[in-house]
């Protein structure tokens, strides 16, 4: 497909006013991001298929805020000037446009297209778009790149291949690492992992074709020993470069403090002054939730029994930049967060779409301690200046107990709202009787947007007993064709354990969004006498474009195993995506 053709029949956008070369003359001292970190600008795009709507969905912090949307056709990324790497290469045949968000932060644009308008399927053509925000203190952020196939064929069973041998570091075969973390560390455009393992913390940086290197040495002086239980990068200071922040894992003796790693030229350098909390940390989020432009840091918490104070509440401090710190003792203190039982998730998204960023919080009591197998989840509602409501009751229908592990919010319909998928563990609770996947009920449900009902006939409703304790969920457009995918991760507690992988039947399926299909050929086998990619335990997995082609690789990491295979117990496993 020509430029030309390409601009006319898929994108259809006007006033192509700002050029790459006006682009590179911006502001020199304006900050902008490598990726979408912390939500603060995160873009949606596609389908590219004849005889359906374009979408451009950019949901943004920043209110009334002036954008320029570019595409291109190149995932390479380029550097103009004195801004950081984009995640699409503008030297090649792209496209700039001016627009600028709502006054909640939000840029919707959907564009009509004739069937046929694109030419056949199958050319393999891949359409990179990504937005640069102006933020009202003069900064900039980059959103993620976004990038779908032109008329996409379906993919093809298998077109996810196991490189770890060849593109993983010496050691990654038992490494056993538990959190992953993708970002630009390095400043080059190329995604870099933060790896939390039991007993510490690996760097390894990315070459931009697919393969890694452990730079942990030169890159982090972590303690020896010190427990961490998981971590997080994001962009704290506003200087363009994603910070480490590492939650303290449990220890028998004491309970290591969470640290705060600044990100300085590609080394991160402790800051002593962050706040070392309490308890054990389960999940970190990043999340402006005061609206003031810096991002705010929670910390869900687990109990631990060995402390004086079981330390189970959950932390919200508040960014004030070059300030510092400060802890949200209302958050802290609030009715619904208390110490008994764990926290095991925390996610941020703006469920109401009124332009602020609200919390889902998932809870597990795995032991029954109040004779009530499982607990409630919960939804609280931001003001806009980072005080909660909690809705739980009236906004999580029907409110049911859960053992959750992790929860995402992601567009499951395309009709413009956040829907959650929640990884539980459904075996003393049931999917039956647990809100395994909760559709917001604006959009297509034509209800109130906010409120969530839980989908009796989800995909996640499930009766296998062997997939049944999940333990997270990443969404992801896996076969780059404009609809969201998702990937569970489990645990082997039962033989034949399979980490699980649901394709969207929108877009290149030809079928409905929002409905999935399991594919189960997403076990391919290992040479153990137990075999099966799914008989470990898998807490730390991610989705991302390691070689800038437009699909997604996917990393696994093993950390134990109950019915597989021991020898394949701290295996990291890396699948190269070869859809594109």
């Amino acid at each position: 497909m020509s430029p030309r053709s390409f601009r006319a029949s898929s994108i259809r956008l006007a006033a192509l006013a700002l050029s790459a070369a006006a682009l590179a003359t911006s502001s020199a001292s304006a900050q902008v991001s490598s990726a979408s970190l912390g939500h603060r600008a995160d873009l949606r795009f596609g389908p590219l298929v004849g005889g359906e709507d374009v979408r451009f969905d950019l949901r943004t912090t920043a209110p009334g805020a002036p954008v320029a949307l570019l595409l291109a056709l190149d995932g390479t990324p380029s550097i103009f000037g004195f801004l950081p790497p984009f995640g699409l290469n503008l030297l090649g045949p792209s496209w700039i446009t001016l627009a600028s968000t709502d006054a909640n932060g939000r840029l919707a644009l959907s564009l009509s297209s004739t069937p046929g308008s694109y030419g056949p399927p199958g050319s393999g053509t891949v359409a990179f778009t990504q937005a640069l925000v102006l933020l009202p203190d003069g900064s900039k952020v980059l959103s993620n790149t976004a990038a779908a196939e032109v008329e996409p064929l379906p993919a093809f069973p298998g077109f996810l291949n196991d490189i770890s041998a060849t593109h993983l570091p010496p050691g990654a075969d038992f490494l056993g690492g538990n959190t992953i973390a993708v970002a630009d560390i390095t400043h080059d455009g190329h995604f870099d992992l933060a790896i939390a393992t039991d007993g510490d913390v690996r760097i390894w940086v990315g070459d931009g074709l697919g393969g890694f290197a452990d730079e942990s040495a030169a890159r982090l002086d972590w303690p020896a020993g010190e427990a961490v239980a998981t971590l997080a990068l994001g962009d704290i200071d506003n200087d363009g470069r994603p910070d480490l922040l590492t939650g303290g894992g449990f220890d028998t003796i004491f309970s290591p403090p969470n640290r705060l790693h600044r990100n300085v030229n590609g080394v991160f350098v402790e800051d002593p002054s962050f706040p070392e909390g309490t308890g054990m940390a389960s999940q970190i989020e990043l999340a402006d939730l005061n609206g003031n432009g810096f991002l705010d840091v929670l910390f869900a918490n687990g109990s631990e029994g060995h402390l004086g104070i079981p330390a189970g509440e959950d932390l919200l401090f508040f960014n004030n930049g070059g300030q510092g710190f400060i802890e949200s003792f209302d958050f802290r203190f609030a009715a619904w967060n208390e110490a008994d039982f764990a926290t095991t998730a925390m996610r941020a998204g703006d469920v109401d779409d009124d332009g602020d960023l609200d919390l889902f919080i998932g809870k597990a009591d795995t032991s029954s301690l109040d004779g009530i197998p499982g607990q409630p989840n919960i939804l609280l509602l931001n003001d806009g200046v980072g005080n909660f409501e909690d809705v739980s009751a009236i906004a999580l229908l029907p409110l049911a107990s859960d053992n959750t592990q992790d929860a995402v919010f992601a567009d499951i319909d395309g009709d413009g709202d956040l829907d959650i998928v929640v990884a539980n563990s459904v075996l003393g609770v049931s999917t039956a009787n647990s809100n395994d996947v909760l559709i917001n009920q604006g959009g297509l449900q034509g209800g109130t947007t906010g409120i969530f009902h839980d989908d009796p006939a989800s995909f996640l409703e499930s009766s296998v007993t062997a997939d049944g304790v999940r333990l997270s969920v990443h969404a992801g457009d896996v076969d780059a064709d404009g609809d969201v995918d998702f990937l569970l991760t489990t645990h082997d507690l039962f033989t034949g354990a399979d980490q699980m992988l649901f394709l969207n039947q929108g877009g290149a399926q030809g079928g409905t969004e929002g409905t999935f299909v399991r594919q189960f050929w997403f076990d391919p086998p290992f040479s153990g006498s137990f075999g099966g990619l799914g008989d470990f335990i898998c807490w730390g997995a991610a989705m991302f474009d390691a070689d800038h082609d437009g699909d997604l690789e996917i990393m696994l990491m093993g950390n134990g195993v109950v019915g597989g295979d021991p020898s394949q117990a701290l295996v990291t496993r890396y699948l190269l995506n070869s859809k594109l």
